[in-house]
């Protein structure tokens, strides 16, 4: 069911968000992907900010919890901390589709990406996110317990880095290891991956 909600990240005035509106939802979390924060976070374009901040909203009001997985609180701090060594590569003045661009074109120091790791888990909070420890997960080496899921999820992703692709893999795991089985009414979800990302909608 992650995929009735990931791709209308970016839309708005739909009849499918009318439709989720008028669900009955029973207590749920919504774990939130890495690039659907970054937009609610402003890191995107001002539409994109502005449409996942509706999308968020809209979820909190039919009664569904806002979580990230403390691995994706890691994923995001590995963007900033490659800022941090790779910023001076993207010039101010040309914008290019790539989170460590926008960060350039916002005009960010290194002061400002070190505060934003050592402060990234308060400002979460303050926008509704919790961060649900994941300990025993490590992006650099994570392996699924299902060697399926492994490689398709790596065939799907040639281009990315390990770490993303572990991410994705890590995410998929743990989402079906709260489900704990099927779950056979999207009333009832118990957890779902809120991803832009297509390709984990297959």
């Amino acid at each position: 069911y992650g995929s009735i909600i990931s791709s209308l990240v970016y839309v708005r005035n739909t009849t499918e968000l009318t439709e989720l509106e008028e669900k009955s939802f029973k207590s749920a979390r919504i774990y939130l992907d890495t690039n659907t924060i970054f937009s609610a976070l402003g890191f995107h374009t001002e539409e994109m900010k502005q449409s996942a901040t509706e999308l968020l909203d809209l979820i909190t009001s039919a009664g569904l919890e806002l979580w990230a997985f403390e691995f994706t609180v890691d994923e995001i701090c590995g963007f900033f901390r490659a800022y941090a060594s790779e910023g001076h590569k993207y010039p101010s003045g040309i914008k290019v589709d790539f989170v460590l661009s926008n960060f350039k074109q916002k005009g960010l120091g290194l002061s400002d990406i070190n505060e934003m790791v050592v402060k990234i888990e308060h400002t979460l909070n303050d926008i509704g996110i919790r961060v649900d420890p994941t300990p025993d997960v490590s992006l650099k080496d994570y392996q699924s317990p299902s060697e399926v899921l492994q490689g398709r999820v790596s065939a799907e992703k040639t281009e990315k880095p390990l770490t993303s692709i572990n991410h994705d893999i890590a995410a998929i795991d743990y989402i079906r290891k709260f489900r704990r089985g099927n779950v056979r009414s999207i009333e009832d979800p118990k957890a779902i991956f809120l991803t832009a990302d297509n390709s984990l909608n297959r």
